[in-house]
């Protein structure tokens, strides 16, 4: 799949052998991000670039949320956008 978005301020695109997906948000998403786009598969792991560990998720009828880690909102790993790299399936809609 080719690159797509969410919003205005979610962009997605994914690595040549189509096993990440890459999104990229364009402003802090606070405490967590919320994607509809994306289903996580079971068992990945989601990293934010720049950031040592894994972080954690959950995959429900809302989307996908991921937790971004207290202390980040201090010390963020960029000013412009920020990446999040996941195994996943994309869905241009979310369904359950």
């Amino acid at each position: 799949w080719s690159a797509f978005k969410e919003g205005d301020d979610i962009r997605f695109t994914c690595s040549k052998d189509s096993k990440s997906v890459y999104i990229i948000i364009t402003r802090w998403p606070g405490q967590s991000l919320t994607v509809k786009s994306v289903r996580v598969v079971p068992g990945s792991q989601i990293t934010m670039l720049g950031v040592k560990h894994r972080l954690m998720w959950k995959q429900g009828k809302g989307g996908l949320v991921i937790q971004i880690p207290a202390g980040l909102d201090d010390n963020k790993p960029c000013h412009q956008a920020f990446v999040f790299k996941t195994e996943a399936q994309a869905y241009r809609e979310y369904s359950d």
